[in-house]
């Protein structure tokens, strides 16, 4: 899905396309990377914890959220395994 929501006009002749211009498009451009995408970084991150899991690692945040679901601080919650 595309969004182009706050780009910078792209229809101006080149001599109003300034070094701010330029600036504010490759900053809206940067936005909207890959790796900027709240989408895509959860999806590289859930890809990395099944990688894990496969290896044999446990994830310790997704631990915690079974152990300790409200975040209770205690001394018989173990912090790792």
């Amino acid at each position: 899905m595309s969004r182009i929501e706050n780009l910078p006009p792209q229809q101006l002749s080149f001599s109003k396309k300034t070094k701010e211009w330029r600036k504010k498009h490759l900053d809206w451009a940067d936005n909207r990377s890959y790796f900027n995408d709240n989408v895509v970084r959860k999806s590289v991150l859930h890809k990395k914890i099944n990688y894990n899991l496969l290896n044999g690692k446990i994830d310790m945040d997704d631990m915690q959220m079974i152990i300790n679901p409200d975040s209770l601080q205690s001394n018989f919650i173990q912090d790792s395994i």
